[in-house]
């Protein structure tokens, strides 16, 4: 018998999902429409595409193992069902934090200007810097997904006695090893987030140094270059803000017993279910083309 709760985290998924995944798909296709048009699509255009497609995968497959979860939890007991539920949505979860750290670094290489001969040489390739970092996050992440497989296990909550190893989900007992916690942690969460607060710190004081260096020498980047430098950071803050509120969600999930009885809990599901949604919507507009196109297209329904 399905809670309240359950019931009503269900249909906010839904409709949740039907949001997130407009949003997504208005970036991948306003992309494409100017690809079409012949103009060229810079390096952050790629990586906002694939957090977009990502972010519409990880909307579909939340939504999913939410419907098996709650209406149908025997058949997440079956191993292949759970095993694939568990790679698709550990993936895409990491591999997005790995996108959000890819974005922040490429902002970064771009905005600062210290002479150090590492940032120099840093700057000179970034593209290619950027673009291998994230094909090693996508394999990365993929290999961190593929091991669950091993690690994760999915049974009924009276078939375990030790309940301090797993947590309970809907009557159903998930079992994570120890080493696997560690390594995902790390690699999936710690280690991106932390490039990325890195990223932000670099690109502010970057920032800061410049607009001294207007102020009192008049000189060095022009105002729109400065506008526009200031919106990518901005970008920066408000994504890493969002990853962090996230990973707090999650951990307070995985720390309770997952049956939603607080309103703590409630509400940390709550912004695990709109992150991708939240995401998408930050890049909108915080991405000055990608903004001005919604105004236009909210204005003229037919713009696309």
């Amino acid at each position: 018998m399905m809670t309240f709760s359950w019931r009503f985290g269900f249909i906010f998924a839904v409709v949740e999902c039907v949001i997130g995944i407009l949003f997504n798909i208005f970036i991948i296709i306003q992309n494409i429409l100017d690809w079409k048009h012949g103009r060229r699509l810079s390096l952050c255009d790629k990586i906002l595409v694939l957090m977009a497609v990502n972010n519409v995968c990880l909307q579909c497959d939340m939504n999913v193992a939410t419907f098996l979860y709650i209406v149908f939890p025997s058949m997440v007991q079956f191993k292949n069902a759970y095993s694939t539920l568990s790679v698709f949505l550990i993936f895409q979860f990491y591999f997005s934090f790995w996108i959000t750290a890819g974005l922040c670094i490429f902002y970064c290489l771009r905005i600062v200007s210290f002479k150090h001969h590492l940032f120099v040489r840093l700057k000179m390739n970034f593209s290619d810097v950027v673009a291998r970092f994230l094909m090693l996050a996508a394999a990365g992440s993929f290999g961190i997904s593929v091991l669950s497989i091993w690690h994760i296990e999915v049974a009924p909550s009276n078939e375990n006695a030790n309940v301090s190893s797993g947590v309970f989900m809907n009557d159903i007992f998930i079992l994570v090893s120890p080493s696997y916690k560690v390594l995902s942690i790390v690699v999936g969460c710690c280690i991106p987030f932390i490039l990325t607060v890195l990223s932000i710190i670099l690109t502010l004081f970057s920032l800061v140094r410049h607009i001294r260096t207007m102020k009192y020498h008049q000189a060095g980047f022009s105002m729109p270059r400065m506008d526009a430098h200031i919106r990518a950071a901005r970008i920066m803050v408000h994504l890493t803000a969002l990853y962090a509120a996230f990973y707090i969600s999650e951990v307070c999930l995985l720390a309770s017993s997952l049956n939603i009885d607080t309103f703590w809990e409630f509400l940390s599901l709550i912004f695990v279910l709109i992150f991708p949604t939240a995401q998408s919507l930050i890049i909108i507009l915080g991405n000055s083309k990608l903004r001005s196109s919604c105004l236009r297209m909210s204005r003229c329904p037919g713009y696309l």
